[in-house]
């Protein structure tokens, strides 16, 4: 990293806050691409289904923020939906972020995110090291992951609905 801050800075004039918001935003989304990763790789009993499943999930959760795929969704769902899809994404939020404003409910949505993913792959590990993972229990831990992904989104929509609370880096308080 420090090449590429001393390359912008040969060649402009940057702003600074904008670099820093970005390089925040670049090291929240590795830490919840990295939980994601191995809530993917306890799912799996092979490394590279492991992997395979890891790059699915990272792909479906980046997928809804891009505008490709809110133009593929137009005609058949709401425009309420259309407009709560990007919220899901840690494109969106990295965006955000990556110009300089850094609100709170990104950092609430790559807490919520890493938080769920850390959890869901401890509580397969632990499952593991008791013995085999029943059916029973899968049951009753999709059921606590379903949960633990609504009160997420729940939490992740009431910050975004709050006022908007952050910091403002760019130079011009934009």
């Amino acid at each position: 990293t420090a090449p590429f801050v001393a390359t912008i800075a040969y060649l402009g004039s940057p702003d600074w806050g904008v670099v820093l918001a970005g390089y925040w935003g670049a090291a929240l989304l590795l830490v919840t691409f990295l939980a994601v990763a191995l809530l993917a790789a306890a799912a799996m009993h092979e490394p590279v289904g492991g992997f395979v499943f890891g790059v699915a999930l990272l792909f479906v959760l980046m997928l809804p923020g891009w505008d490709v795929f809110a133009r593929l969704l137009r005609g058949h769902a709401g425009a309420g939906v259309l407009e709560a899809m990007p919220l899901i994404s840690p494109k969106h939020w990295l965006d955000r972020m990556a110009a300089g404003d850094v609100e709170l409910t990104a950092l609430v949505y790559f807490a919520t995110v890493t938080a769920a993913s850390l959890l869901g792959a401890a509580w397969l590990i632990e499952g593991r090291r008791a013995g085999q993972v029943r059916p029973a229990g899968i049951v009753r831990g999709a059921g606590w992951a379903v949960t633990l992904i609504a009160v997420g989104a729940l939490v992740v929509a009431a910050a975004h609905q709050a006022p908007s609370l952050g910091f403002d880096l760019t130079a011009e308080k934009e």
